[in-house]
């Protein structure tokens, strides 16, 4: 049973995220940290992170049916919206070309009922339906409303 599942991109404009105020104590390399980022700043994305705190639960699955919304930040950072209102931070390997841009969506297809780390997502034109480009799907760090 193979299962598509279509998002679309939330944010026309792509940042680049500053996330000194999340820095990993505990030395976690899959979180994501400033010196693993681009280090120009974006006070858009800076706001939205502002509202939540690191819980320090990191999943490597969310069950497909709870997933109502994931919104790129940019092309690299995705806050993730579960149907519990729970919010996921994630961030994928190398980027999704495109991801944050208007009218493109985030497109994926698995095997199973769960979007998990490693699974491919692409990057789709929604006016021409060409492939911009793939990436993997990270570790899901869950935040809190502050």
């Amino acid at each position: 049973m193979v299962f598509m599942m279509t998002l679309v991109s939330l944010m026309v404009n792509p940042f680049a995220a500053a996330y000194d105020h999340y820095q990993d104590e505990s030395g976690d390399e899959d979180f994501p940290t400033l010196e693993r980022i681009s280090p120009e700043r974006s006070t858009k994305i800076e706001k939205i992170l502002d509202q939540y705190k690191r819980t320090g639960e990191r999943k490597s699955c969310l069950p497909l049916r709870s997933i109502s919304q994931i919104k790129a930040l940019d092309d690299r950072h995705f806050l993730v919206t579960t149907s519990s209102n729970r919010k996921y931070i994630n961030v994928v390997s190398k980027g999704c070309n495109g991801a944050a841009r208007a009218f493109n969506r985030l497109q994926y297809s698995t095997t199973s009922a769960q979007l998990c780390r490693n699974e491919i997502i692409s990057v789709v034109d929604n006016l021409t339906g060409f492939s911009l480009g793939s990436c993997g799907v990270g570790i899901f760090f869950e935040l809190k409303e502050r």
